[in-house]
């Protein structure tokens, strides 16, 4: 692999994992801004022979494609997309700090259902790569996308920065305790009961959950009854709920 050019230091970000990315981000709510950008800096996609640490650029996400390819999303020079060569794929000029998105496809007609306010820079077969705007993210979200904000700064490696040392699985006795403790038959209840298969018995009387949108406005009722159950009518035990057999149309 080539060295790093001398006259780059500007540290280089890496998000590592995308579920955890996500989840961070969905969990902080956070949206992006729009700060200025040098207009000659460029959005590419750089693959990948070895660390995303080693390619002596700017990176703001690694992700991995439906071919299993792992890939860099960078925004640097148009010298220094010319250093990296081939490996390189030039996505948008010139770059625009804070407005782009990565997406998971959750729904199979996302893709045809973007809105004509977003701009598809990127599609690897599993992630999107999209510019858009704070106002957009709520249409791609019910249009059948998990999103997160692509980073505005990079995130600094420090020196000390290394693979995580991995160590020898030995048996637990404690885990295996835990792991007896399961039984597949009520772990299949719960699932069942939960994902509204089957129906559930709440204080003695049937239910049918139909949805686990907290903000949904629908409590879970029974199809047989109309009963509405609502918070703080489950049982407080940890017992698997009894199942029955949802035979209503």
């Amino acid at each position: 692999m080539a060295s790093t050019p001398p006259h780059h230091s500007t540290p280089k970000p890496v998000l590592a994992c995308f579920a955890v990315a996500l989840a961070s981000l969905l969990a902080t709510g956070a949206v992006a801004t729009e700060p200025a950008s040098p207009p000659d800096q460029i959005l590419a996609r750089v693959d990948l022979a070895g660390p995303a640490s080693d390619l002596g650029v700017p990176v703001y996400a690694v992700l991995r494609g439906a071919a299993g390819r792992e890939y860099a999303v960078v925004i640097t020079s148009p010298s220094t997309l010319a250093w990296l060569g081939p490996q390189a794929t030039v996505l948008e000029v010139p770059a625009s700090v804070g407005s782009y998105l990565v997406a998971r496809v959750r729904l199979a007609d996302a893709r045809r259902s973007l809105p004509v306010s977003v701009t598809l820079l990127h599609d690897d077969g599993l992630n999107l790569l999209l510019r858009a705007t704070p106002a957009d993210s709520d249409a791609l979200a019910a249009g059948g996308l998990d999103l997160a904000w692509l980073p505005q700064e990079p995130v600094a490696w420090t020196p000390g920065d290394a693979a995580p040392v991995v160590k020898a699985v030995v048996y637990n006795p404690d885990i295996a305790a835990l792991i007896d403790l399961v039984q597949e038959s009520a772990v299949s209840d719960w699932v069942s009961g939960l994902s509204g298969e089957t129906s559930v018995v709440v204080e003695g009387s049937p239910y049918t959950i139909t949805t686990r949108h907290t903000s949904s406005g629908t409590p879970a009722t029974t199809r047989r009854s109309g009963t509405r159950a609502t918070r703080g009518s489950w049982p407080s035990k940890t017992t698997a709920p009894t199942s029955t057999p949802n035979t209503t149309p």
